[in-house]
């Protein structure tokens, strides 16, 4: 036995490869810091677009190979979160974005998100404490403020868990008929819920059923006057009446509630250009690829202003 485990050891050392004399070592150098930083930072963007594209898949595949290459990039953690809840992975959405705010606990959209999923997992009290955690980091974030909104409402009884998740359910439904069924229903619960008139406004409009649309963006607004989405949606109905003056003025206390809202910007925008202010539509919509640099909307209209020669 010990004759064999010698021939076999001779074996193993004759198969090894040997330096020899004008043999050349490849020698391959690893990425420097710099590199991976770029590499990263490369990764994350592509991600963007791809995910503003509409492309969730190939985003969630370059914000991976983020975490290949560096697995401590809260922002590719948070990211990813956004799209799993975006396919309803809750618990794999949340694990995500509380990964995000262990490697960065200033992360407060993070915070946001995170508890935005802990709210739609029933876990209202967690989900409270983490939008208070992103409004302490930055108390001008209005998305946490409506979202913080909502979880009291809920816990205090004013707004039904049923109420708000047929009506966040009914604005996925392609159905036109079948959306303004389920919001008559929904507001035969509780006929005070804004977004439910918002929403079957904007319905009623796109059905042909203007004097509906604009009877419950009305009562959208009796039930929560400081609405940017129905304020806005209601200066769109205004623009299309062709009271620009009117809807000028909509668009305006709109983005006074949220400043940077684009849809509104682009409304006010073309209601400009409608009124024959073409410098003043300009400046809207460089506003809007100031803040969104790939806006299809803006960059078509400053086109116009502006026609290639």
């Amino acid at each position: 036995m010990r004759y064999l485990s010698i021939f076999i050891l001779a074996l193993l050392l004759a198969s090894c490869a040997v330096f020899k004399p004008g043999s050349k070592e490849k020698i391959v150098v690893p990425p420097s810091n710099t590199q991976i930083e770029a590499k990263v930072d490369s990764l994350i963007g592509e991600g963007l677009i791809y995910f503003q594209k509409g492309n969730d898949s190939l985003a969630l595949v370059k914000w991976k190979e983020v975490l290949k290459l560096n697995s401590r990039v809260p922002e590719a953690y948070n990211y990813i979160g956004v799209v799993l809840k975006k396919e309803n992975k809750l618990q794999q959405a949340l694990d995500a974005f509380q990964k995000a705010v262990d490697l960065d606990s200033t992360y407060y959209q993070a915070w946001n998100n995170a508890g935005y999923t802990l709210f739609l997992l029933n876990r209202f009290p967690e989900a409270k404490q983490y939008l208070q955690q992103a409004l302490k980091l930055n108390p001008q974030f209005d998305r946490a403020k409506d979202n913080l909104r909502l979880v009291n409402k809920i816990m205090s009884g004013k707004l039904k868990w049923t109420v708000f998740s047929m009506t966040e359910e009914l604005a996925m439904d392609p159905n036109a008929i079948e959306q303004i069924k389920g919001y008559e229903g929904v507001l035969k619960m509780d006929s005070t819920y804004a977004k439910a008139h918002n929403n079957l406004a904007v319905i009623y409009y796109y059905e042909g059923k203007s004097d509906s649309a604009f009877k419950h963006l009305r009562l959208a607004l009796r039930f929560k006057k400081d609405y940017p989405e129905a304020i806005n949606n209601l200066g769109y109905l205004y623009k299309q009446q062709g009271k620009y003056d009117l809807a000028i003025r909509f668009f305006f206390k709109a983005l006074t509630l949220k400043p940077r809202y684009i849809d509104a910007l682009n409304n006010l925008g073309e209601t400009y250009i409608l009124k024959g202010e073409n410098e003043n539509a300009q400046r809207v919509f460089k506003t809007v690829l100031e803040l969104q640099p790939d806006n299809k909307v803006a960059k078509k209209m400053l086109d116009l202003l502006h026609p290639k020669k």
